[in-house]
């Protein structure tokens, strides 16, 4: 397999979070008379006053511009530009599709020339609704968009504050149809199988209205670009965890298909050799079976191995407010998670733009399914571009390394240690 590209991440993260909140002290320079929300024309409500929407996106697309302007890469760099949740929101209502797709279509028609064509763009998502008398139907979309392509427009399932306490009443959440307030699901397993199903399918009406082909576009959030495979959430779905479900299901077919096990199942582990828990007996799953199979060294080598292979390369979280849960993390050995969050509170500390490393996936064996174990991500220095800049409306972050995909401890074969775990079985 070819080297995969090296990638550079520029973060944009304005404020998007709504100014509801009755302890104004907690917005510090973002009351409505502070100068910082003034900037750029952008008025006090961060970018939640600035309703139409492409005069959103032309905002958006001058600082990917400006961000062109001062890089100097090899053009086979991939360029990664990320902004938060909800930086397609209107203060007054949601977007009606027609405008959500309208804006889709102008940005997948800008991004085919230069300097747009070198980037892979994360706009953020868009609050859109379908309207009915009084009541809205409300729904959080993430779009992704490369060189003319959509490659990946997924939909939120966890609803979260996407409506302020405020002007509750006449929403409800399109994904689990309820009306927000309160902002709870039912998740059992059926219930979350059906989300799953509807949030693909408002995926597939967008794209239809868009025009597009519906093979081309990933609506789950597990899609790559030249070569490189990318997971996406939105907020609280990484809480769910929607995509580590999605990889973790991945490799149960994977491991049931080449060699005919199950993993929730079928799989003999007969003590957790920790400390509070040496000599004791593992629990038995509750469905049991005649004949486990035993986890052999070579056997738990090929899980690992198939598990990074499914892994992302890049867990992108787009949010405002939920940070990630290291053990809800998709990235592979060497892969990377990026955030770009609107949460008011993290802009003065910096946490609403944030480049982590993967130094080492693991899998803990003791944990059925067998699932990665939680790591710790070091994490990537960055510099606030315009150097020293205070606006969080108008500054970026630049991360001067290159992510780099290519040192050998990044595999992506899955053939090397069949054979061998097969006969280990």
């Amino acid at each position: 397999m070819p080297d995969l590209p090296k990638v550079r991440v520029v973060i944009y993260s304005p404020p998007t979070e709504r100014y509801y909140s009755p302890n104004k002290e907690d917005l510090g320079p973002f009351l409505d008379d502070g100068p910082v929300l003034n900037a750029d024309g952008i008025q006090s409500s961060g970018l939640n006053d600035q309703g139409d929407i492409l005069k959103r996106l032309e905002y958006l697309i001058n600082q990917i511009k400006k961000a062109e302007t001062n890089l100097k890469d090899d053009p086979k760099v991939l360029r990664l530009f990320v902004a938060p949740e909800w930086f397609f929101r209107r203060k007054d209502r949601p977007y009606y599709l027609k405008e959500a797709t309208t804006m889709l279509d102008e940005l997948l028609k800008e991004s085919l020339s230069p300097p747009l064509n070198s980037w892979m763009i994360v706009p953020g998502t868009i609050l859109w609704g379908d309207k009915t008398g009084e009541k809205w139907t409300i729904y959080n979309v993430a779009p992704v968009v490369c060189d003319g392509k959509l490659l990946s427009l997924v939909h939120k399932d966890q609803e979260g504050s996407d409506i302020p306490e405020g002007e509750n009443g006449n929403y409800n959440w399109g994904i689990y149809d309820v009306p927000i307030p309160p902002r709870s699901a039912d998740n059992s397993p059926e219930a979350l199988e059906e989300r799953k199903k509807k949030v693909h399918d408002m995926s597939v009406r967008v794209i239809k209205e868009l025009g597009k082909p519906l093979g081309d576009t990933d609506t789950q959030g597990y899609f790559s670009c030249r070569n490189i495979q990318f997971g996406l959430c939105i907020c609280a779905d990484q809480n769910s965890p929607r995509l580590k479900k999605l990889v973790v299901e991945k490799t149960k077919q994977f491991i049931k298909k080449k060699l005919g096990i199950d993993l929730q199942n079928d799989i003999q582990i007969t003590s957790d050799p920790t400390p509070e828990n040496k000599g004791k007996k593992k629990k038995k799953p509750k469905t049991t079976i005649p004949e486990k199979v035993e986890l052999t060294p070579d056997l738990e080598n090929f899980l690992h191995f198939v598990y990074n292979a499914n892994m992302v390369h890049i867990n992108l979280l787009v949010s405002c407010g939920a940070g990630f849960t290291p053990k809800n993390a998709s990235a592979k050995t060497g892969g990377f998670l990026i955030q770009s969050d609107g949460k008011i509170r993290n802009q003065s500390n910096n946490f609403c733009a944030q480049v982590k490393r993967n130094p080492k996936f693991e899998i803990d064996k003791y944990n059925f399914p067998i699932q990665p174990k939680c790591p710790t991500f070091p994490v990537l220095e960055k510099r606030v571009f315009p150097s020293g800049s205070t606006d969080p409306l108008s500054r970026l972050f630049f991360y001067d390394e290159l992510l780099d995909f290519n040192p050998p401890t990044v595999s992506n074969s899955l053939q090397s240690t069949s054979a061998k775990a097969t006969q280990g079985s």
